[in-house]
C-alpha cells in the first residue's frame, strides 16, 4: 500500500466507524429498554435516555460514574431503583460482553419489570385466593353430605326399611359418593397446576388395575342402560406407577364415558401390552365430540358442544385431571372422534420399563393365636362436631354398632366431657368454633392421664397441609369425610393402643 494512501483508509475507517456507532445510537436511543456501556473498572461511557429514565439521573451526569453493581458477562439479577416521590421500581438487569471503542467493556441493559411482577404477585394471590375457597368449599360441601351418607346407612341398618326405602337409600348413597368424587377431582387439578401431587410409584400389573376399576364402575354402567365390554390380557402387564392414580385414570374415563353415552349404548375396555408402553383404549358409541372441540377436550373446566346440549356438563375438570396423571407417568392421551353422534374413542399410551422389578411375595402368615376378644366391646367414644346433623347421624350409626358414644358441640365442652367421661377414642372435627380441633388435640396430649386416649381427626380438610397440621398437634390418624363407616368401624376395632408416655408422637395416619 502505498503511503499515500493511508490517509484515506483512515478516513474510511472512521467513516465507518462514525456511520456504525450512528447506527447504535440510533438504535439504542429508541429503545425502551436501559442500555448502559461500561468499561472493566466499573465506570459509565455511555447510557441511553431509557436508561437515564429507570436511573432518575441524566445521560450526561450518569457518564463518569462508577455502577455500583458487580458485573459478570450472563449474570440475570433484579434491582429496586428508588426514585424522586416514587415508590421504589423493579428493574432487571442483564449483563454481556461487548467492545467500545476498540477495549473490552460490558453492556448492561435495564428493564422496568415493576408492572409485570405486580400482575405476577396479583396472579399468585389470585391462586392462593383460589386454593383457598376450593379447601374451603371441600370442607363445607364435605359436612352436608357426611350428614347425608351417615343418615342414608342408618335408615338401611332399619329392620323395618322396604324395598322402597332400600332403594332410595342405595342411591343416596351412590349419589354421594359420585359428589365426593367431583370434589376430589377439582381438588386433584388445583394440585397438580401448583405441583403439589407426588407420584408414588410401584411396579404395578397394570391388566389386574384395569379389571378391577372396571368392575368397580360396571354397576354404573348397568344403571344406565349401557353395555361393558372389557379385554384385558390375561398375564401381567407390568409398569412403573402410583396405582391409586392410575385408577383414578381410567375410573374418570370410563365415568366420562359412561357419562356422555344413551342408554342401550356401549363402551368397550381394552389393554394392549406393546413392548416398550401400555395402550389403555376407552371407546363408546355415545353423542362424540365435535371437531372444533378436540383440540380443548383436555382443558381445565373447557365445556364442549355435546355435553351443553345433553345437559351434561359437570366441572369440566376429569379429562383434564387424564391428561395431567397421564403425563406425570411420562405417557400420552389423545381423544378421536368422527364428530357429534359418532362416538369417542380415548387412548393412553404408558410406558413400560425394559427390566421389570416384581414386587416381593407377602410374607408367610403368622401362626394363628387364640382369638382375642373384640376389642369394640364397651368402647366409649366421643364425637367433637359442631354440624348438629352430621353430630347426630354419626351418634346414631356408632351406637348401632354397640358402641357408647357421647357428643360436644365446640372443643370446651369436649375437653370438659373428656374429663368427666373419659372415652377410649375422640373423634373430633378440625373446624370448630372457639378453639379448634388441633387445639384441643394439643391440650389432651399436654395431660399424661389423656395419654391412652386414641385422637382421630375427622374433617373436610384433606390437603397434604391439613395431615400434617393435625398429626403434628398429636393427632393419630387423620380422616376425611364422609367416611365409609365399615371401614370407620374397623378403624376403631383394630387401631393400635397408645402406649403410656407417648406423648405428641403421632401413630402412622390412615384412610377411612
Amino acid at each position: 500500500m502505498e503511503l499515500a494512501s493511508i490517509p484515506a483508509v483512515v478516513e474510511s475507517w472512521r467513516a465507518a466507524l462514525d456511520a456504525s456507532e450512528a447506527r447504535f445510537h440510533a438504535i439504542v436511543n429508541n429503545s425502551l429498554d436501559g442500555v448502559l456501556v461500561i468499561d472493566q473498572s466499573g465506570a459509565i461511557h455511555f447510557a441511553n435516555p431509557a436508561a437515564a429514565q429507570i436511573l432518575d439521573c441524566s445521560a450526561e451526569q450518569l457518564c463518569g460514574r462508577v455502577f455500583g453493581v458487580p458485573l459478570a458477562p450472563g449474570d440475570v439479577a433484579e434491582l429496586n431503583v428508588c426514585r424522586r416521590g416514587e415508590t421504589a421500581r423493579i428493574v432487571e438487569l442483564r449483563i454481556a460482553e461487548t467492545t467500545w471503542r476498540q477495549s473490552p467493556a460490558f453492556l448492561a441493559t435495564l428493564r422496568d419489570i415493576t408492572e409485570r411482577k405486580r400482575r405476577e404477585e396479583e396472579c399468585r394471590e389470585a391462586i392462593r385466593r383460589r386454593d383457598e375457597f376450593l379447601a374451603m368449599l371441600s370442607h363445607e360441601l364435605r359436612n352436608p353430605l357426611a350428614a347425608v351418607s351417615n343418615a342414608a346407612h342408618v335408615l338401611l341398618r332399619e329392620e323395618r326399611a322396604d324395598l322402597n326405602s332400600q332403594r332410595a337409600c342405595e342411591v343416596i348413597g351412590r349419589e354421594t359418593r359420585q359428589m365426593v368424587r367431583l370434589l376430589d377431582d377439582l381438588l386433584d387439578v388445583c394440585r397438580i397446576s401448583c405441583g403439589k401431587t407426588v407420584l408414588r410409584k410401584t411396579q404395578v400389573d397394570l391388566s389386574l388395575l384395569v379389571a378391577e376399576t372396571a368392575e368397580v364402575v360396571a354397576s354404573m354402567m348397568e344403571n344406565r342402560g349401557l353395555t361393558l365390554h372389557v379385554a384385558v390380557p390375561e398375564t401381567p402387564v407390568w409398569i412403573e406407577g402410583d396405582a391409586v392414580r392410575l385408577r383414578q385414570v381410567v375410573h374418570n374415563l370410563l365415568s366420562n364415558a359412561a357419562k356422555y353415552t344413551a342408554p342401550g349404548g356401549r363402551v368397550r375396555l381394552t389393554l394392549d401390552a406393546q413392548p416398550h408402553r401400555a395402550l389403555v383404549l376407552v371407546a363408546d358409541t355415545g353423542s362424540g365430540i365435535a371437531p372444533a372441540d378436540l383440540p380443548h377436550i383436555f382443558d381445565p373446566f373447557y365445556q364442549g358442544r355435546a355435553a351443553s346440549h345433553r345437559g351434561e356438563a359437570g366441572l369440566g375438570v376429569g379429562l383434564s385431571l387424564v391428561r395431567s396423571l397421564v403425563e406425570m407417568h411420562g405417557g400420552e392421551v389423545e381423544a378421536r372422534s368422527p364428530g357429534l353422534g359418532a362416538g369417542t374413542t380415548f387412548e393412553v399410551r404408558l410406558p413400560r420399563p425394559v427390566e421389570v422389578r416384581l414386587p416381593q411375595p407377602p410374607a408367610p402368615p403368622a401362626p394363628v393365636v387364640a382369638p382375642r376378644p373384640s376389642p369394640q366391646a364397651g368402647l366409649r367414644l366421643l364425637i367433637v362436631e359442631d354440624n348438629p346433623h352430621g353430630r347426630e347421624m354419626l351418634k346414631m350409626l356408632l351406637e348401632m354398632e354397640g358402641y357408647e358414644v357421647f357428643t360436644a358441640a365446640d372443643g370446651e365442652t369436649a375437653l370438659e366431657l373428656i374429663k368427666l367421661q373419659r372415652p377410649d377414642v375422640a373423634l373430633i372435627d378440625l373446624g370448630l368454633p372457639g378453639i379448634d380441633g388441633c387445639e384441643v388435640a394439643r391440650r389432651i396430649r399436654l395431660q399424661a392421664e389423656f395419654d391412652q386416649i386414641f385422637l382421630v381427626a375427622v374433617t373436610g380438610y384433606g390437603q397434604a397441609e391439613d395431615i400434617r397440621r393435625s398429626l403434628a398437634a398429636g393427632f393419630d390418624i387423620h380422616l376425611v369425610k364422609p367416611l365409609d363407616p365399615e371401614k370407620l368401624v374397623q378403624m376403631l376395632n383394630d387401631r393400635p393402643k397408645r402406649q403410656a408416655g407417648a406423648g405428641n408422637r403421632p401413630l402412622q395416619p390412615q384412610s377411612c
